[in-house]
């Protein structure tokens, strides 16, 4: 798949790459949007993975003036089937991306890692095109590993990934933020916009870009053992696209005003709104919540093959320990009220009722 968002002469053209998530796509654009402002006569080429968040994502934006998507993502299992797949793929991935780069000869390729990189870069070694790599994970993935054997600067924005890889190699970098040239309104302003209750306290629930199950889970125990929360608190919510719950439902038959979404564009305005946030410990929703100095409870993402984002919440903490308090799955496994009496110190909520028996639901990563 290729698309073209417009026609323009060009003297040159930048070549971005990015995929899978929102976490790798989101600062890549941003730092295209911002080269286009500054030089709005170079090509903008953009390749992604044909995964539809991917598509999404890339084809509203301005600054991209052709996508590319490569057929190329990691085999879900290790059967031989797979491994055919995943070869096939990875051969029609270098050929197209070799086409691509080979036709336009971009002067550098910029990219937030992911698999996806792995062969564009390869060709940019190949043809002498200076890459920049990003790595904005304090562990790094397995793609910037590999490259990291090559002759290429990482920029990170944790001095922490330095212990991952050799720190010659790395250099500190700001995170691509991309509310910098974003207008910012007044907390008052927000909750006008969002016709929310200025009397009320203002949590923000941020599963990332995937959303929360387990995240969404907390919120509904918390909200239904403590009653008396209800009368004090209200909610903006990205649920994601994979949670079955009828959250506006829920909200409106427990009271409590709410602003429901499965993914929003316009995140500066719900933290601006925002008296706290909960949410996952991607990098961008880390470094957001601090770029708008909001007090932040992090969940981290664990599973056994990747701790990345216990590596970033705990750097977050460790560094801006008066906005960040990481609560581990672990420890609300321990002590079932741990998220409760976290929002009950960062909202300075007066507390009306004892608690409530516990209501069981099970958390799932």
């Amino acid at each position: 798949m290729s698309t073209y968002k417009r026609t323009k002469k060009t003297s040159s053209t930048i070549c971005y790459v990015a995929g899978s998530s929102g976490g790798h796509i989101i600062p890549c654009l941003t730092m295209a949007r911002e080269a286009q402002e500054k030089h709005p006569e170079k090509h903008c080429l953009f390749f992604t993975t044909e995964q539809p968040m991917d598509i999404e994502l890339v084809s509203g934006a301005p600054c991209v003036d052709q996508h590319i998507t490569l057929p190329l993502k990691k085999a879900s299992a290790s059967s031989l089937k797979k491994y055919m797949s995943l070869g096939w793929r990875a051969v029609w991935s270098f050929l197209k991306a070799g086409y691509y780069l080979m036709r336009y000869r971009p002067e550098s390729i910029i990219c937030t890692g992911g698999f996806i990189a792995l062969p564009v870069v390869a060709w940019g070694r190949i043809l002498a095109i200076p890459i920049e790599w990003h790595e904005l994970n304090v562990q790094p993935g397995k793609a910037t590993q590999w490259v990291a054997q090559w002759q290429l600067t990482i920029h990170t924005p944790f001095e922490q990934t330095q212990h991952y890889l050799p720190h010659t190699k790395c250099v500190t970098s700001s995170y691509p933020i991309r509310f910098f040239n974003v207008p910012q309104l007044s907390k008052k302003e927000a909750l006008v916009r969002l016709k929310l209750d200025p009397s009320r306290k203002t949590i923000c629930i941020l599963g990332g870009s995937q959303g929360s199950i387990a995240i969404n889970n907390q919120i509904r125990l918390w909200l239904t053992t403590h009653p008396w929360v209800q009368m004090q608190v209200q909610i903006i919510h990205q649920t994601g696209r994979n949670d079955p719950t009828n959250w506006h439902a829920f909200y409106k038959q427990h009271g409590i005003p709410a602003v429901v979404c499965s993914f929003s564009h316009t995140l500066e305005l719900f933290y601006a709104a925002a008296d706290v946030v909960i949410s996952r410990a991607g990098a961008g929703s880390l470094f957001e919540t601090l770029f708008f100095h909001i007090p932040a409870i992090v969940i981290p993402l664990e599973t056994k093959e990747n701790q990345h984002q216990v590596a970033n919440a705990l750097a977050m903490q460790e560094t801006y320990d008066d906005i960040f308090t990481v609560i581990r799955h672990a420890e609300i496994e321990a002590d079932p009220e741990r998220l409760h009496y976290a929002l009950i110190e960062r909202l300075s909520l007066h507390m009306e009722q004892t608690l409530a028996p516990k209501e069981n639901i099970q958390i799932e990563n």
